[in-house]
């Protein structure tokens, strides 16, 4: 929250990474030590992802996979920052701190990105993981690893994509079906600071919300792509075993955030009692939309709490 009260995403940006800059400086170095292997997943510049592995097994076997999508208004964004910290902080948080491979991927911007396209570079990735499981020290027989999915802002948008269209129900199939064939298996996905639908949202992001989804806003927003799974589907069965958690911060905007994702989940919860027992709503508190992925990695534990929460959830399901 700004001095004067403000939750807006906007005016929150510049002050809330100044602050966190200088915690994460602090620890620099920590989050520097931490091992990080850069790879190319598919023909696009863009295309390429950071793999951090634990100090503790830096083969990465046997340990969860994690994929995280950061956000950035669909038009910015960069897996590392030229400081090396941001989002360094957070693949060196959940690998030394929670013992993860972590997957921290590069996805096209508008105006190169057209719908569905977050989902497509998030496809790549799963494909390329799927295809490559020595990078994450999957053995042969070895059983299917655990795989968690995470999508913050813009991107919990482009994972929603990933999720629930139809496009790509094959590659779904694949790591949610019970066959032995995959060497990761989808168990949960967690949605941080979703932008849900765009009905109030700023007028600043209309042109940039029409550029990714041309005439569909409405349609391939989360929330249409929800109403649309629902009439074809009941999400259950869409993503059979699949637990998601929906996070928000608790000084999230109310018009651009809170209030979507509260429209997002009763729509959810209205799919019937097995869709309904699949999600799960919690609140980072103290946190706006800015904040909790700079947090991690300050050691401050009040700040961290929130990743704690993220960890706590995907291992009950484990």
């Amino acid at each position: 929250m700004n001095p004067d009260g403000s939750t807006s995403i906007a005016e929150t940006v510049g002050p809330t990474f100044k602050l966190y800059r200088k915690l994460l400086q602090r620890n620099e170095d920590a989050i520097k030590s931490t091992l990080r292997k850069t790879f190319a997943f598919g023909p696009n510049p863009r295309h390429l992802l950071d793999l951090y592995y634990p100090s503790a097994n830096q083969t990465g076997a046997d340990c969860p996979v994690l994929i995280f999508i950061y956000g950035g208004g669909l038009w910015q964004g960069d897996r590392l920052s030229p400081d090396g910290l941001l989002y360094a902080n957070l693949g060196h948080f959940f690998a030394e701190k929670c013992g993860y491979v972590v997957a921290i991927p590069d996805y096209r911007l508008v105006p190169e990105a057209k719908f569905p396209s977050g989902g497509e570079d998030i496809a790549l990735v799963v494909q390329w993981l799927m295809d490559n499981p020595d990078k994450f020290g999957a053995g042969d027989g070895e059983k299917a690893r655990s795989l968690f999915m995470m999508g913050s802002s813009a991107g919990s948008i482009h994972l929603s994509t990933f999720l629930l269209q139809q496009c790509f129900a094959s590659i779904m199939n694949q790591i949610v079906g019970s066959g032995n064939s995959c060497r990761l298996r989808l168990r949960a996905v967690i949605l941080c600071s979703m932008p849900a639908h765009f009905r109030h949202s700023n007028p600043a992001r209309a042109q940039v919300l029409t550029s990714y989804f041309a005439d569909d806003i409405d349609r391939n927003c989360p929330l249409g792509q929800l109403e649309i799974c629902k009439r074809e589907n009941h999400i259950s069965e869409v993503m059979p075993g699949i637990k998601v958690l929906l996070l928000t911060g608790s000084l999230d905007p109310e018009d651009e955030i809170l209030g979507p994702v509260r429209d997002f989940a009763t729509c959810w919860r209205s799919d019937g009692a097995r869709s309904a027992a699949m999600l799960e709503v919690q609140v980072m508190d103290g946190h706006n939309h800015i904040s909790p992925n700079l947090s991690l990695g300050t050691c401050d534990l009040a700040e961290e709490t929130w990743g704690f929460q993220v960890a706590e959830f995907c291992n009950a399901i484990a």
